[in-house]
């Protein structure tokens, strides 16, 4: 079982964890909350949980989805979710296998 509380992305004043028995459970239920019970505005879980060849190709991808670019929170919240969930880039992917 995997999971996630608000606590760990820096959310304060919320207990709500989000569990799931993968990763994409965990990241469609943080997202639904983190929206409705919190507003922010977060891409699509898909995104969230894609493997990017690098960081840049991440921000770029976010700066498409809104219009120039996320705001700064939803851009750290985004980076602590896939942080927690160990969802990285191509390279981080490369540097763990040849550990």
């Amino acid at each position: 079982m995997k999971e996630v509380s608000c606590e760990n992305l820096g959310v304060v004043d919320c207990e709500f964890v989000a569990q799931g028995e993968d990763k994409k459970e965990v990241v469609t239920e943080m997202v639904s909350h983190l929206e409705e019970e919190h507003g922010l505005d977060l891409p699509d879980p898909d995104v969230i949980l894609e493997t990017y060849p690098d960081e840049e190709t991440l921000i770029a991808k976010l700066a498409e989805i809104f219009a120039g670019g996320p705001d700064k929170e939803t851009e750290l919240i985004v980076n602590r979710l896939r942080n927690k969930l160990d969802i990285g880039t191509e390279d981080n992917d490369l540097s763990r296998e040849q550990l």
